[in-house]
């Protein structure tokens, strides 16, 4: 298959481009900068074209020949991110339709219950995802909550919340860090990204995806810091909602900058799990079955939760 993805320099796509190649698929990515690609495993095997995501010419160049296009744009570290992001699905669906796609696949956001009310971050994954379904082209929106891998941005900030904690013998967390989340490891992240370009082309829908283990956002630190023998603080909750001030906080204490810090604080005043499993039922669950929160956190500190098989990708042709 010839894949597109659009995002390829973030996190997620990083990996997946390797997996997508490993797999046998011929893959183009469009890139602002394309020499951030080189870094990626088997990068001259991949097809590259310049442009942003939000040009309409860049991207129709970029989806011409090709079947599937993975959407991967978040645009968080831009105080206009929802705006941009917008732009972006817009762009897309247009240019996917205009030139033969037959798949758009976007990385969207676990989404809190009806009538729960939304940070902004959550609510933009959302509209993005609504955007693409109500396109001409079908779509598969697999919402997901924290990555677990390193690089991962929400999982490495809690990474160092739980080293920084682990020095003091009382923290005061806020009571928000008691709210449910459901992760998921990156490899099997993955699993479903590359899985849910061969579904059948009249499916058009959103699908939950996430890990065996529902934990609340203290668990996934306590978690963190039991998998790698940190001290475990008395953690005492506090009733306090200041995700501006936290932010601006860990933006001094950590490297994320308060623009992608914010929203994804924001996002903790929910509980964000899945609601339905049907992922599996169409294509199967990861290769071994959900990995555990533990395990997964094990593979981080252990260097291997990438994803992607070990040795050089399989060489494949460029897409034409």
């Amino acid at each position: 298959m010839r894949v597109l993805v659009i995002g390829a320099t973030g996190y997620v796509g990083s990996r997946l481009v390797p997996r997508l190649l490993v797999d046998g698929h011929a893959v183009r990515c469009l890139a602002r900068d394309p020499a951030r690609l080189d870094a990626l495993e088997g990068a001259g095997d991949v097809e590259v074209v310049r442009g942003d995501a939000t040009d309409p010419t860049a991207v129709r160049a970029a989806t011409i020949g090709v079947d599937a296009a993975v959407h991967l744009v978040h645009s968080l570290e831009h105080p206009d991110f929802a705006a941009r992001d917008r732009r972006a699905a817009e762009v897309l669906a247009a240019a996917a339709a205009d030139t033969g796609v037959r798949r758009i696949v976007y990385l969207s956001g676990l989404q809190p219950p009806a009538g729960a009310g939304s940070s902004a971050h959550l609510a933009s994954r959302r509209e993005v995802g609504e955007l693409l379904l109500a396109g001409p082209v079908p779509a598969a929106v697999l919402q997901a909550g924290i990555v677990v891998g390193s690089g991962s941005a929400s999982f490495d900030l809690i990474g160092r919340l739980a080293h920084a904690a682990s020095g003091l013998p009382v923290a005061f967390v806020p009571d928000r860090a008691w709210n449910r989340v459901q992760p998921i490891a990156v490899a099997d992240l993955l699993h479903y990204l590359t899985a849910a370009l061969s579904l059948p082309v009249p499916v058009n829908r959103t699908f939950d995806v996430g890990g065996p283990d529902v934990l609340t956002y203290q668990e996934l630190t306590a978690g963190y810091a039991r998998v790698a023998g940190l001290r475990t603080p008395l953690a005492v909750p506090v009733p306090v909602a200041a995700p501006r001030l936290t932010a601006r906080l860990l933006e001094a204490l950590t490297p994320f900058d308060r623009h992608l810090v914010g929203p994804l604080l924001a996002s903790t005043a929910h509980d964000l799990i899945c609601r339905e499993d049907d992922l599996d039922a169409r294509v199967g669950p990861p290769p071994g079955g959900p990995t555990p929160y533990a395990e997964a956190v094990a593979q981080v500190v252990r260097g291997t939760s990438d994803g992607v098989s070990p040795g050089r990708p399989r060489s494949a042709p460029a897409c034409g």
